[in-house]
């Protein structure tokens, strides 16, 4: 996954390429030949390699790393696991952060509105 800068389509020369690797199994090997492949480029990636759990975790932890994942952008790889992460663990979480904030400050929106507050921000249909 791409993220930051990188996942806008907004990088600047010289910045580093932020990625998120996601991965099911033990593939670290592989993991390892990517990220080296990366180096030997000349390129300097952000590198992050987490599971699907360890991303659900981390999600209101960093306000760095949430809204990175606000603009994350599938590159190549595992596209189901790309699509969950993004429709139900990222999506999910802004939702009910949303929906928390907004009782919170007594705002009381109807449901239409949210979703077309969301949709508008963040290209979510729901």
């Amino acid at each position: 996954m791409a993220l930051g800068g990188y996942g806008r389509k907004e990088l600047c020369p010289g910045s580093d390429i932020d990625i998120l690797i996601l991965y099911r199994n033990n593939a670290y090997k592989l993991i390892e030949k990517l990220v080296r492949f990366y180096w030997d480029a000349g390129l300097n990636p952000g590198c992050v390699v987490r599971t699907l759990p360890e991303c659900r975790k981390i999600l209101g932890e960093d306000i760095s790393t949430d809204t990175a994942y606000l603009h994350a952008r599938y590159v190549c790889g595992n596209k189901h696991l790309f699509d969950y992460l993004s429709k139900k663990i990222i999506k999910g979480y802004f939702h009910k952060l949303y929906f928390e904030i907004s009782m919170k400050l007594g705002c009381t929106i109807n449901i239409s509105k949210r979703k077309q507050i969301l949709n508008s921000i963040y290209g979510w249909s729901f």
